[in-house]
């Protein structure tokens, strides 16, 4: 009989596939955008259910690739901190540095861009474009750069949060059973 961890895997396991099946969904769908030839002469009825469909495969793969990664990387970190038939700890551990990883990733982006921003003497936001010259207009510059670190440290807190009861256990039980006790 299975326990939690191990139904949890399974589910992660399940998920990741269905999120390559859906990458691989996505690069074919976006390299055939030439498919709009054949539904740009369509005539009403037949050219809106084309073009609503063919939006619609365009716009939810990558939304569901998407969900699946995040579902498959949720279970894995249950899978790590839920008991299991078979304990792994060797798999344990490298699940977790690979959730600490993906979680702490923004939190290190933060951190490189905010350094960027440092040595450039300026923050530029791409979305909706503008840039802050620390020369020029000291205070907005000042204001981005405290936006940037305290999005980092909230998702720093989010990151810790998570990998917390998860993560911390596995990595725990890992050192108790290299050491013997």
């Amino acid at each position: 009989m299975p326990l939690a961890g191990d139904l949890a895997r399974r589910r992660a396991v399940k998920l990741a596939l269905w999120c390559v099946a859906l990458l691989i969904a996505n690069v074919l769908a976006f390299s055939n955008l030439a498919l709009w030839r054949f539904i740009e002469p369509l005539n009403g009825a037949a050219f809106y259910f084309a073009a609503i469909g063919f939006g619609l495969v365009l716009a939810a793969l990558p939304v569901l690739a998407t969900l699946c990664f995040c579902g498959a990387i949720w279970q894995a970190g249950n899978s790590v901190a839920l008991p299991k038939v078979q304990p792994t700890p060797a798999t344990d551990r490298r699940l977790a540095a690979l959730l600490c990883g993906v979680w702490f990733a923004p939190v290190a982006v933060a951190l490189l861009f905010a350094g960027h921003s440092l040595v450039r003497g300026a923050v530029r936001f791409p979305h909706p474009k503008r840039e802050y010259v620390l020369a020029t207009d000291p205070i907005a510059f000042w204001e981005s750069f405290g936006f940037v670190l305290i999005a980092g440290a909230v998702w720093a807190w989010v990151a810790w949060r998570y990998c917390q009861w998860r993560l911390l256990p596995a990595w725990r039980a890992g050192a108790e059973n290299k050491t013997g006790q």
